[in-house]
């Protein structure tokens, strides 16, 4: 039996403001697609600080840990810039990373 294919896409603002919002209906999705391949879809976030890049590990963790697979899509240039500027892109990035148009 194959993987059910689910998206997410968050808030155009992920900042100490909206993350806990974004974790909470991220949980809820995990939680009901647990054996999904989860397409985060980035293509919406318009800003994003040291939470909004927390937030991202801490949904691949969760991901990860539940045995479902995640693929980040359409990351914007100044996400990538700022986890490369953070030192932390090699926790985003990867196979599972595809980029888009932003």
């Amino acid at each position: 039996m194959s993987a059910s294919k689910t998206k997410f896409i968050p808030d155009a603002f992920l900042t100490f403001e909206t993350v806990s919002k974004e974790l909470t209906r991220f949980n809820v999705l995990l939680k009901a697609e647990s054996h999904a391949k989860i397409h985060l879809d980035l293509s919406e976030v318009t800003s994003c600080d040291s939470a909004g890049l927390a937030f991202l590990i801490e949904i691949k963790r969760q991901t990860e840990s539940t045995g479902a697979r995640i693929t980040i899509e359409h990351m914007p240039q100044t996400v990538s810039s700022m986890a490369a500027f953070c030192g932390i892109e090699h926790l985003l990035l990867g196979d599972e990373t595809a980029y888009g148009e932003s």
